[in-house]
């Protein structure tokens, strides 16, 4: 064989592995980026809860909440997250209906509480913000659902069984709707029902949500 063929033909083998060898270190400084990316995002994440206990039993019945409560003052929320919480805000709704004189009715499905956090909360702080009101939602959402990546959640909790006899857990008494973002602008929720004789109990969280 031709001598300087044997050199063409080395000399290509060795372009293509240097070339393939930069294409590996290519891909590998990528995927360190995209590590970086997520341990950041892991580290400056935020985690809102609800703490303080709900006392809003309504005379009727006290399975139901009080539509007379102007506001919720023992209720406030705190950061346990590693991250700080911006642009905040909550909501409170009922069960989507209830048994009332035997049948099943919505009529208080659009009563609810809201709250607007003015300042971003650190980790570890609660926000000392004016207490949850009644109504002063009207820009929230019209949707009243929070889309998660997997997953549709309604504002509402779920409704009162019929038969408390039949009911596979204690009733949800109202849901708690957080909504927030953190320092990469990515959006969060955290749902909590109140579960009766229970207390708070989350029901998901969720990041990258549409309202």
């Amino acid at each position: 064989m031709d001598s300087q063929l044997v050199t063409n033909i080395i000399s290509s083998i060795a372009a293509l592995a240097t070339l393939a060898a930069v294409w590996v270190a290519v891909i590998a400084i990528l995927d360190n980026r995209k590590q970086a990316v997520q341990t950041d995002y892991g580290t400056y994440r935020p985690l809102l809860i609800p703490e303080g206990i709900l006392l809003l039993a309504n005379e009727q019945n006290p399975r139901w909440l009080s539509w007379g409560e102007y506001q919720l003052s023992d209720l406030c929320i705190r950061n346990v997250g590693s991250g700080v919480a911006l642009n905040i805000a909550c909501v409170l709704y009922p069960p989507s209906s209830y048994i009332i004189d035997g049948k099943r009715s919505d009529r208080y499905q659009e009563e609810h509480w809201t709250n607007w956090l003015r300042f971003p909360i650190a980790p570890g702080d609660k926000g000392e913000e004016d207490p949850v009101r009644k109504g002063n939602s009207a820009s929230f959402t019209n949707r009243k659902c929070i889309r998660g990546r997997t997953q549709e959640y309604t504002f509402n909790a779920p409704p009162e069984s019929a038969n408390i006899l039949e009911e596979k857990e204690p009733m949800h008494l109202a849901r708690l709707i957080i909504t927030y973002q953190d320092v990469f602008n990515r959006k969060h929720a955290s749902i909590f029902d109140v579960i009766e004789n229970i207390g708070w109990k989350l029901i998901a969280d969720t990041i990258s949500i549409v309202v």
